[in-house]
């Protein structure tokens, strides 16, 4: 339902109703009715475990399970939320004109009173620059509600400097999450100079009102995406516009008739309004028919999810990784959703930040989600995922470097895998079973000792790692890893890192040829523990290879590394590939690797292609199950 200007209230708590909506247009209006300053505000509440009636136009109704799965089970809508008359987190959100001179690098500020402004920037980030969208959560210090008398953005530059105008189209405001502004029709041209239509500032004569529901256009600004099913519960990440009932819904029939609303959330500016929605009491290896809900809009249709199947199933399973997306656009991920995997695994440099700062890491995950190829395979895919330096926090970044809590914190934010590190050890390493395949997606950053490295970009250093026997995993990571493949049944144990294990080159001083006793250690383990069907995934070169390496007494190891995914378009010209000893195969542009499980005449076999960026197929690899034992 569109809604009415918001107005500033004086009482302790204001309470708004839960409302429905239908999905948003390109202007930023919803439906085909009036723009949101006609009718009520669709604003939303804090989800829990009870509250709220059933629509039965969405909800099926239905009870907890007696006993076992029984598929998608209902739950009822939460309560309508109340916002605090003293506000917490302001959140800002500016877009940018896509004009050649629109962007600005001199400081901005919102004021929305006549001594308390808010500076727009980030410390690490380059933003207001032309066509991006930045967001902004800084802590009110103490304003509220009933302070608010403006809404004005003005340059802090100094008067007498003719300083770089800034032309904002859009800009959004969150009040702990309640989205009390929003105007996609600014013209405003800000700055010191004397350009038609310049001034200092520009003032929005009608105060706190909305106009539409985001700068980005719709509520549901990223996702949805998949995250890795286990065999009676699925998961799903999204990303709104502001504090709003967000829905995940589940259906056996594809056209949703049966649907039914099995979790809700109600992302804050904590989280930068994200989160990860459940349906639990599932069948196992059964696909389902999913769509999130925002304020009860149908945003998107019905996609279809599958449950893991069961650990001793031989149906055949099919894994695509790869690494390393920077350019844009990303063609890539077309033939990859065409190809319909059933898992989707990225091996690092999934974003280029290069820095532990929050506000850059999370405007570079926001970017790339909005990227239309990459963001239908996340919404078609379940994904996995490990990180590699450049969204770590530093080109060649190690765990000395100062930042790295930032980063695990808003990794975790972005991501839906099985777990993060241990109670003990922190990190986002994790393990993932899938039918004749286990994952184990090792952390080769949080942990990494310092080497002599030139090219080593850190903002600043953190305490010393002195033990080196854990090699790029630090030493509880290792074990970690050794006892988990020890335990493991599965055929094949796919062991991922970001960077490279078999490397040979002297010059690879960022992979593990740099902690040669440490690879030695691990590789002996595997024979020690009689771990049979391990095979190695990396990535981080911008070259797909297929390395292989001998082993007195045991079976040769084989790594597979899968990059770049958006880097060097086939035919780039000035790519090349180096022949080492251990290097079967090598291809130097953007492409992706594709692993099939198949099990025939009492034997499985790992099939993987290395494909280019149109899908087009440029080598394959066959690993049966009775060699790698």
């Amino acid at each position: 339902m569109p809604f009415v200007p918001f107005v500033p209230i004086v009482p302790i708590l204001l309470v708004l109703p839960l409302a429905f909506g239908a999905a948003a247009c390109a202007d930023g209006s919803v439906g085909s009715g009036p723009r949101p300053d006609s009718a009520t505000p669709t604003d939303s509440g804090t989800p829990t475990d009870s509250g709220g009636a059933t629509d039965s136009a969405v909800l099926a109704d239905s009870g907890p399970p007696d006993t076992g799965p029984m598929g998608p089970v209902s739950v009822p809508p939460p309560p309508p939320i109340t916002f605090p008359e003293t506000i917490g987190t302001v959140t800002i959100t500016v877009q940018t004109d896509n004009g050649e001179y629109s962007g600005t690098d001199d400081g901005q500020e919102l004021c929305l009173t006549s001594t308390r402004c808010f500076r727009l920037n980030h410390d690490e980030h380059d933003d207001l620059e032309r066509g991006q969208i930045d967001v902004y959560h800084l802590p009110a210090g103490g304003l509220t509600r009933a302070q608010i008398d403006r809404v004005v953005l003005r340059t802090r530059s100094d008067p007498a400097v003719d300083n770089d105008a800034f032309a904002p189209t859009c800009m959004d405001i969150r009040l702990d999450g309640e989205p009390v502004y929003c105007n996609d029709a600014i013209t405003a041209l800000i700055g010191t100079g004397t350009s038609t239509g310049e001034a200092r500032s520009w003032r929005d004569p009608r105060g706190l009102h909305n106009a539409c529901y985001s700068c980005w256009g719709e509520r549901l600004t990223h996702g949805p995406m998949q995250g890795p099913p286990s065999g009676d519960t699925a998961k799903v990440w999204v990303r709104i516009d502001a504090m709003r009932h967000v829905a995940l819904v589940l259906a056996t029939d594809p056209s949703g008739a049966d649907r039914v609303a099995t979790d809700w959330a109600q992302p804050g500016p904590e989280s930068d309004f994200t989160a990860v929605l459940e349906a639990p009491f599932l069948r196992e290896g059964t696909e389902y028919f999913y769509r999130v809900e925002v304020d009860g809009g149908e945003i998107q249709p019905f996609r279809s999810l599958t449950t893991a199947p069961a650990s001793d199933s031989r149906d055949p399973v099919r894994l695509t990784f790869g690494s390393c997306a920077r350019n844009f656009p990303q063609p890539i991920f077309d033939p990859i959703r065409e190809a319909a995997p059933d898992l989707f695994l990225w091996v690092g440099d999934i974003h280029y930040g290069n820095s532990p700062e929050r506000g850059r890491q999370r405007f570079e995950y926001r970017r790339n989600r909005r990227d239309p190829m990459r963001s239908a395979l996340m919404a078609e895919v379940p994904m996995l995922a490990t990180w590699d330096d450049h969204d770590f926090v530093g080109n060649d970044s190690d765990g000395q470097c100062a930042g790295k809590d930032q980063a695990l914190t808003t990794f975790r934010e972005w991501w839906v895998n099985p777990s993060y590190g241990t109670d003990r050890t922190p990190g986002i390493f994790t393990s993932y079973r899938y039918g004749p395949m286990e994952l184990f997606l090792a952390d080769c950053r949080y942990h990494r000792p310092r080497v002599v490295n030139d090219s080593r970009d850190c903002n600043g250093d953190g305490p010393p790692i002195t033990d080196r026997t854990g090699g790029l995993l630090g030493r509880p990571q290792f074990d970690w890893l050794v006892e988990g493949l020890a335990r493991s049944d599965a055929p094949f144990k796919l062991v991922a890192c970001g960077s490279l294990w078999l490397a040979s080159n002297p010059g690879a001083i960022d992979s593990w040829h740099s902690f040669p006793e440490a690879r030695a250690a691990f590789l002996s383990e595997l024979t020690t523990r009689n771990v049979d069907g391990v095979v190695l995934l990396s990535g981080d070169v911008h070259r797909s290879q297929i390395r292989r390496e001998d082993r007195a007494g045991d079976y040769p190891i084989t790594e597979f590394i899968s990059s770049s995914l958006s880097v060097y378009p086939t035919g780039t010209p000035g790519r090349s590939c180096t022949t080492e000893a251990n290097m079967l195969f090598c291809y130097p542009w953007d492409s992706y690797i594709s692993m099939e499980a198949e099990h025939a005449d009492g034997d499985w076999t790992l099939t993987a292609e290395v494909r280019d960026d149109t899908g087009a197929l440029r080598h394959t690899e066959r690993l049966p199950r009775s060699g790698l034992e």
